[in-house]
């Protein structure tokens, strides 16, 4: 089985680097154009299924790369970004200045340390494997996976089996990362990264 994970297209929260979460932003103009992009990039696969999050901006890109197919994407919450709790709607300097003993405690243990009233890595990885196991989901050859930079860096984590991957690796607003799933063997394996279709909307 052969996934394309996209990750949504750039929001105004993106822009001005603000931490989003569960907080339902949608796309902006050039969001749409990098979503437009990655679609124009996986017209002509075999695509047999779009699953997106059940937010608006993985929503909106997954709808734009479904159009071709003549697909209509499907949610799915466990596709969820991360619940950045108290720290939604701020960026990085403002969670620094009233949370800076909870952000240095999360930035030596990110997957597993809970966000104040938020959730954690672990539950990100926990949701996106129950979604893969799923039955429904195994009977296809190729699909999308609309979702967030989260939820892709999580998995490759996952699979490379390194926690600092969350902060070295780029997942740059519309990307693709392609995974492949060896069902049978419960395997994973990537083979890109942060590919990004049409650069001059990245």
């Amino acid at each position: 089985m052969k996934i394309y994970f996209v990750r949504h297209g750039e929001t105004d929260w993106n822009k001005k680097k603000i931490y989003q979460g569960h907080t339902d932003i949608p796309l902006n103009e050039k969001g749409i154009q990098q979503a437009e992009s990655a679609a124009d990039y996986l017209k002509d696969r075999e695509i047999e299924a779009v699953y997106t999050s059940d937010l608006k901006r993985a929503y909106r890109t997954g709808e734009i790369i479904a159009r071709p197919h003549n697909l209509q994407p499907v949610t799915d919450n466990r596709l969820r970004e991360i619940n950045f709790g108290a720290w939604e709607g701020l960026d990085y300097n403002g969670i620094y200045t009233k949370y800076e003993k909870e952000f240095d405690d999360w930035y030596k243990d990110v997957f597993n340390t809970r966000i104040p009233k938020g959730g954690s890595f672990k539950d990100v990885l926990d949701n996106l494997l129950d979604f893969l196991h799923d039955k429904s989901i195994q009977k296809y050859q190729e699909i999308v996976v609309a979702t967030h930079g989260g939820v892709i860096k999580a998995l490759l984590g996952h699979i490379k089996k390194s926690e600092t991957i969350l902060w070295e690796q780029q997942v740059s607003p519309g990307s693709i990362t392609v995974i492949s799933y060896h069902i049978e063997q419960d395997e994973l394996q990537i083979e890109e990264v942060n590919l990004l279709p049409n650069s001059q909307f990245n």
